[in-house]
């Protein structure tokens, strides 16, 4: 139940948002050291957040959110399944 959208950082940012009408998106799960948790959180910019993600098996994991405000007029990318996948879509654009 989540829509994935691009932000337009440099470098780029991926944007997931709860909503009724999303999709199943693949995420990469990493283990933060507790100790480190500060400085990342500090790191973080607006309008990404931590929040909680459900998993398909059923987990609930921390993870970056955006907020779902935010992604008014930004580029939709929820069809490629993840962010990784998105990302092999730039690479293997051919230039005009």
């Amino acid at each position: 139940c989540y829509r994935l959208y691009a932000l337009p950082t440099s470098p780029p940012k991926p944007s997931l948002v709860k909503t009724t009408d999303g999709a199943s998106i693949e995420v990469e799960l990493w283990d933060v050291p507790v100790g480190h948790l500060g400085a990342l959180l500090a790191e973080i910019p607006a309008p990404l957040s931590i929040g909680t993600i459900a998993l398909e098996d059923g987990q609930s994991v921390k993870g970056f959110l955006g907020e779902s405000f935010a992604s008014a007029g930004l580029l939709d990318i929820t069809a490629f399944g993840g962010w990784r996948p998105y990302l092999q879509s730039l690479t293997n654009q051919t230039p005009s």
